[in-house]
């Protein structure tokens, strides 16, 4: 069985490093961005090294999709049943295959539409409003080294948990101590949020929110996207990148995790006529997958002129570490319009 095309069909997830034996990817429960589920391609075997959670696909689909163990293997059954290995990269949306995995109908659907913003951990309070708090001190200070300002705390709704709890996918309560809270924002209200530990040396450094069955998960939210505005967009992978890179010619906008999906794509240019260009300025270690990535926001619908990558000569240096004014000039003098038929044939490479 196409291990690989089953967690891309199934569960949405696209891996960033391909091993041949071995795939890893985010994980698809704790969403941690230190990026330690691996799978093993000829069995289905799992492990994640941030959460701990292991087990089969089976297992997976189950609590990723919140469906029975019994309905999960029934999926892998229709797949054993229906698809040819040889003929899986023919398959497109509209076969019967892809209405069967989406495990569903009109009503799945329907309810998608009414989806909630995931529990915020316990605890929480805005920065804004303790300023005057000894324990929010040391919030404001890691802020500012990292090189976020006020009005960013103002504008972004910035929280903190000094001690809280909250729910993981499987319904354990998990502790969450001295981390930063980060709101994200759809349609003006609260839709997400993602946490960073202000530690020196955090077990996990930073989560994004366990999503429930109802809520937003990270793959439907863009962090920033509230505040579009007629500037240029700067798409980025972190919120700090996202932080760096803005000013009053641009705004960053953050992913939360390395990869895009179709999700994010539409609900950035649901937002089309409030923005001048695009920028990707993904981390160095993204180039192959930004050129895919213009592919595919040209495909739905993005003039290709409108849409650029931002050349970082840094390698292993992200907008944050570069600073705010040699990110920003990086995006004003070094972005670059490949055509689609100079990214197609360094894909091909």
């Amino acid at each position: 069985m196409n291990i690989k095309y089953i967690l891309r069909r199934v569960l949405g997830l696209e891996p960033y490093q391909d091993l041949g034996n071995e795939l890893r990817y985010e994980c698809p429960l704790c969403h941690s961005e230190n990026n330690k589920f691996y799978i093993q391609a000829a069995q289905g075997v799992w492990s994640c090294f941030n959460c701990g959670h292991q087990g089969n696909l089976t297992k997976l689909i189950s609590e990723v999709r919140h469906v029975s163990f019994t309905e999960a293997k029934a999926i892998l059954e229709e797949l054993d049943e229906y698809v040819d290995e040889d003929f899986l990269e023919e398959i497109t949306t509209d076969t019967l295959l892809d209405h069967l995995l989406e495990l569903g109908n009109e009503k799945e659907k329907a309810e998608k539409v009414q989806l909630h913003m995931p529990r915020m951990p316990t605890n929480a309070k805005r920065l804004v409003e303790n300023m005057n708090n000894p324990e929010a001190l040391p919030f404001f200070q890691y802020l500012n080294k990292r090189g976020v300002q006020y009005q960013d705390i103002v504008n972004a709704d910035i929280h903190y948990v000094k001690q809280g709890i909250f729910k993981a996918n499987d319904g354990r309560e998990l502790n969450l101590s001295n981390s930063i809270l980060f709101i994200t924002y759809l349609n003006g209200k609260p839709a997400y949020w993602s946490s960073r530990s202000i530690d020196p040396n955090p077990w996990i450094k930073s989560i994004n929110a366990p999503a429930q069955e109802g809520e937003y998960s990270r793959r439907e939210v863009v962090y920033g996207i509230n505040q579009v505005d007629g500037r240029s967009l700067v798409l980025c992978e972190g919120i700090f990148n996202a932080f760096t890179v803005t000013n009053n010619h641009y705004l960053g906008l953050a992913t939360l995790g390395k990869q895009v999906t179709d999700e994010q794509i539409a609900l950035i240019l649901s937002v089309r006529d409030k923005f001048d260009k695009l920028y990707l300025f993904l981390d160095t270690d993204a180039h192959k997958e930004e050129f895919k990535l213009i592919t595919r926001f040209v495909d739905a619908g993005l003039a290709e002129n409108d849409i650029a990558i931002v050349l970082n000569p840094f390698a292993n240096q992200d907008a944050n570490d570069l600073g705010r004014k040699l990110a920003i000039k990086l995006v004003e003098e070094d972005s670059a319009q490949p055509s689609l038929k100079t990214m197609l044939k360094l894909l091909e490479n």
